[in-house]
């Protein structure tokens, strides 16, 4: 119960990309916990200073699911567009092994990546589940920034969490998901490279 007391004070605190930070908008979330790490623990003592999908690997029992938006946590750190912000303004950097394997590591939780071809952030490549039984993504139309207030994502946001806990169903097991939002599978490429 520790993570939703955690969701609650970032949505009182930030609107909604406090509540989008909490299910990982990971350049957004990151960029935070480091300008803030000092102050963090005084303010939100139950607040973890990591990504919940770091969480997720490293302790799945505190976490129910993970659904991402527009997050690169596959391929090469530097295909994102914001890398040398995110190293400018957090001191850390995209070489850490931390971002390297614990971010790409296993889940064993429910796990929905939600990002959009069009983002021009991130390299949508980035941002795609590898294959295994609970782990899906769904494509949306619109911007990196615009993920946060896409009525579709949060659509599906709201679809994935009304889910009972422990009965996880695909997102496009539903007849009319599959006719609204592009088929993820559709012209798969390879991962990209850092330019």
């Amino acid at each position: 119960m520790k993570h939703w007391r955690t969701t609650l004070s970032g949505a009182l605190l930030g609107g909604i990309h406090a509540v989008v930070a909490v299910v990982n908008y990971h350049e957004l979330s990151e960029f935070f916990l480091a300008w803030y790490e000092k102050r963090l623990p005084e303010l939100f003592p139950d607040w973890y200073s990591d990504s919940k999908r770091a969480l997720a690997i490293k302790a799945p029992e505190a976490v129910r699911q993970v659904i991402t938006l527009g997050s690169p946590f596959t391929g090469d750190p530097r295909a994102s567009n914001a890398w040398r912000l995110f190293e400018m303004t957090s001191g850390l950097s995209v070489d850490d092994p931390h971002w390297r394997t614990v971010l790409k590591g296993p889940i064993n939780v429910p796990a929905t990546s939600i990002y959009s071809r069009s983002d021009g952030i991130v390299t949508w490549q980035c941002s795609v589940e590898r294959e295994r039984a609970q782990a899906e993504n769904i494509e949306v139309e619109g911007s990196h920034c615009g993920l946060g207030h896409n009525p579709a994502v949060l659509y599906a946001i709201a679809h994935r969490l009304a889910q009972p806990e422990g009965e996880w169903q695909p997102f496009r097991s539903v007849a009319m998901h599959r006719m609204l939002y592009p088929d993820p599978e559709r012209g798969k490429q390879a991962e990209p490279s850092a330019s």
